[in-house]
């Protein structure tokens, strides 16, 4: 619970890409968005980051640092679109 309640553990960023016939984009307006808080639910399967400055975007990334039971760390990356949010 330590670690997940650390907003420090994780980062998330977000950005545009340029939609052509081609595969492939750069990266465009690359910038993080800052977790203020993170909170694990009573049954410790979800975990809810407060992000103040999320709006929706095509492309964004939640990087996470966190810990099992038994203290053995485990990293990982979720890639995802935001088309709205809820109010």
């Amino acid at each position: 619970r330590a670690a997940t309640e650390n907003p420090d553990r994780f980062a998330v960023s977000a950005w545009e890409i340029n939609r052509s016939a081609n595969y492939g984009s750069p990266h465009l307006n690359q910038h993080e968005l800052p977790v203020t808080s993170s909170k694990l639910s009573d049954n410790g399967r979800t975990i809810e980051l407060t992000i103040p400055q999320l709006h929706p975007t095509r492309c964004m990334e939640i990087k996470y640092s966190l810990k099992t039971d038994d203290g053995k760390e485990f990293n990982g990356r979720i890639h995802n679109t935001i088309h709205t949010l809820g109010q």
